[in-house]
C-alpha cells in the first residue's frame, strides 16, 4: 500500500514539518487540529493534506498571526455566503430547521441574550434585524449587552449609514441583501456559545402560519463561524482578541448551555 494511502506516522510528520509530535498532539487536544486517521492499533496517521495544512499553519505563525488565528485560516477559509442562514446551513446541514412563530423567535432570542448577559464577561455579539422598527424595539437591550462586550455588530435592514457607539457598530443592510429577511442573535464567548438564525418565509405570515424557518445551536465552531460571517458582511474589523478562542468545551458544557437556554425560553412562554 502506498504511503499516502496508509497514512504518515506522527514522527515522520514532525520531521517533515518541523512541528514536534508533542506539539501536534497538543494542537489536536486543544484546537481539534489536525485530525489524524487511526490505524488498527490506534496510532495516529496523517494524510498529505494534513501535512500541507500543518506547514501552512507554520507559515501563518511566521507571518505574525496567533496560533488560534493561523489554524482557523487554514481549516476554514473566509466565508463567501451573503446570508447568515445560508452560512449556518452550509456549516451544519445536519441541524434541523424549525418553523417558528414570531413570539417563539422573540422568546428564544431573549433567552440567548439573557444567558449571555448572565454567564459571560467579554463576549463577541452579533445580531440581525429586518428593519429599523424591529431594532428599535430591542435597541436598549443591545446597547446594554454591548456595554460589557468585546465587540458588538448589529445588521439592520436600513438605508441609514454605519453608526458606531462605544462597542456597538450598527450597519445598514442594502435592499439587495438576503440578510434583510433574516433574524439573528449570536453570542460567542469562552463561557457560552449560542446562536439563533432564521429567515422570514415568503408569503407564510399572511397565511397565518409560522413565518420563520430557523436554526439554533450551541456548537462553538458553528457559532464562531456565523459570528465571523456577520463581521465579514458588515465589513467590520474583528476584535483584537476574539473572545471565543478557547479550548473547545466538552459535551457536558454544551449540553448545559442548551438546557439553560431551553429553560429560559419555556419560562418566557409560561410567563406570557
Amino acid at each position: 500500500m502506498a504511503k499516502n494511502e496508509a497514512g504518515v506516522p506522527i514522527g515522520t510528520v514532525a520531521e517533515r514539518t518541523g512541528v514536534s509530535a508533542t506539539v501536534l498532539r497538543s494542537w489536536e487536544q486543544r484546537y481539534g487540529f489536525p485530525v489524524p486517521m487511526r490505524n488498527h492499533g490506534g496510532h495516529r496517521r496523517y494524510s498529505e493534506v494534513d501535512i500541507d495544512r500543518i506547514r501552512d499553519v507554520r507559515r501563518a505563525r511566521d507571518d505574525g498571526r496567533s496560533l488560534e488565528r493561523a489554524i482557523e485560516l487554514v481549516v476554514r477559509p473566509e466565508p463567501t455566503d451573503r446570508s447568515l442562514f445560508a452560512g449556518i446551513r452550509r456549516l451544519r446541514p445536519d441541524l434541523r430547521a424549525q418553523d417558528l412563530s414570531r413570539p417563539a423567535m422573540l422568546a428564544l432570542s431573549h433567552a440567548i441574550e439573557d444567558e449571555c448577559a448572565a454567564r459571560t464577561s467579554r463576549p463577541v455579539l452579533l445580531a440581525a434585524f429586518q428593519d429599523d422598527a424591529a431594532y428599535g424595539r430591542s435597541a436598549a437591550r443591545w446597547h446594554e449587552l454591548a456595554r460589557t462586550s468585546a465587540r458588538t455588530v448589529v445588521l439592520v435592514g436600513s438605508e441609514r449609514p454605519r453608526v458606531e457607539h462605544e462597542n456597538l457598530l450598527k450597519v445598514g443592510v442594502s435592499r439587495s441583501s438576503p440578510v434583510r429577511r433574516e433574524w439573528a442573535v449570536v453570542c460567542d464567548a469562552p463561557e457560552l456559545t449560542a446562536c439563533l438564525v432564521g429567515w422570514e418565509r415568503l408569503g407564510v405570515a399572511g397565511a397565518g402560519g409560522p413565518p420563520f424557518e430557523a436554526v439554533w445551536t450551541v456548537d462553538p465552531q458553528v457559532v464562531r463561524e456565523v459570528a465571523r460571517l456577520g463581521f465579514v458582511l458588515a465589513e467590520a474589523d474583528e476584535p483584537e482578541e476574539w473572545s471565543g478562542i478557547a479550548p473547545a468545551p466538552g459535551p457536558d458544557a454544551t449540553a448545559e448551555w442548551a438546557v439553560a437556554i431551553a429553560n429560559r425560553t419555556i419560562a418566557a412562554f409560561a410567563a406570557g
